[in-house]
């Protein structure tokens, strides 16, 4: 007999672990991989757009599937971009962090971000690609066409 969700909810973790792999997650579980795995697909997405941009961007990525090295807290991606000015080029950072529709900032990550923007680095949480290279145009005040 295979368990409802309910069932499997209200398990004790090591009778769980008898289970397929399949049926073995609660719904809480099911529900945090999921948005780890939606998360990943959206930061691969973004890191390949900035990829093909490379002569106006530069980033460092923090991945979400290995332990980190950076501070706890400090957002998905670092933005770096040439822009031109009279007279030459100078650095503009800015700082994305993704979320799924309806995912929450840690408290590491409420705390952090908090010290960047009084730092004057602004850090733009987005849901999407489409919503992260608009936040970086309008910022960068880069033309659509540059990124064509």
């Amino acid at each position: 007999m295979i368990p409802t969700q309910r069932q499997v909810d209200l398990m004790d973790p090591r009778d769980r672990a008898q289970l397929p792999k399949k049926i073995r997650l609660t719904t809480s579980e099911r529900r945090a991989k999921n948005e780890f795995e939606t998360e990943r697909a959206i930061h691969k997405e973004f890191s390949k757009y900035l990829c093909l941009r490379n002569r106006i961007f530069q980033f460092v990525h923090a991945d979400p599937s290995r332990r980190s090295t950076i501070r706890k807290g400090w957002p998905d991606f670092t933005v770096l971009a040439k822009i031109l000015t009279f007279p030459g080029v100078r650095p503009v950072a800015c700082l994305i962090e993704f979320k799924v529709p309806g995912g929450r900032l840690s408290a590491d990550q409420v705390s952090c971000f908090a010290e960047l923007e009084l730092a004057g680095i602004p850090v733009f949480v987005c849901t999407s690609v489409a919503d992260a290279i608009t936040q970086l145009i309008e910022y960068f005040g880069i033309p659509r066409e540059a990124l064509a």
